[in-house]
């Protein structure tokens, strides 16, 4: 395997086993592994409307849709018509989902202590600052395809 395939597997590999603790470090949550995103998307922008929340994660209207509506089901968001312009809704955290987010960001931040267990300081900072540029890379690269 050359170097350039074996990269790829391993960053698979990666997504996989980090998606994987995630999910059993949060499995008493009222949260799935691809929620903690929107919850973080809307710690920052609570009230935003769903399609300002769609583009910020990069999803489709449509997926986002059936995220909210499942968490609205959770008790996690709620959504209300935009009243300057129906057509819109905005969504909001609420104060259970405040609690289950705080939770998440604690399991992030624990598989994130595991994962770089061993590391020194300037290895986490270097390997950070080469990821951030992969992914300038990957969105720059990927209206190619």
């Amino acid at each position: 395997m050359n170097k350039l395939t074996r990269f790829s597997v391993l960053c698979e590999e990666q997504r996989k086993l980090t998606r994987l603790c995630l999910f059993r470090c949060l499995k008493k949550e009222k949260i799935h592994y691809g929620q903690i995103s929107v919850l973080l998307a809307l710690k920052g922008n609570d009230g935003c409307n769903q399609c300002f929340l769609a583009e910020l994660l990069e999803v489709s209207r449509a997926s986002i849709g059936v995220s909210l509506r499942r968490m609205e089901k959770s008790g996690l968001v709620r959504r209300e018509t935009d009243r300057k312009d129906t057509r819109y809704n905005r969504v909001f955290v609420t104060d259970e989902g405040r609690k289950v987010l705080k939770r998440a960001e604690e399991a992030v931040e624990e598989v994130a202590k595991r994962t770089l267990e061993g590391f020194t300081e300037e290895e986490i900072t270097s390997l950070v600052s080469m990821m951030e540029r992969m992914n300038v890379n990957l969105k720059e690269a990927k209206n190619l395809w």
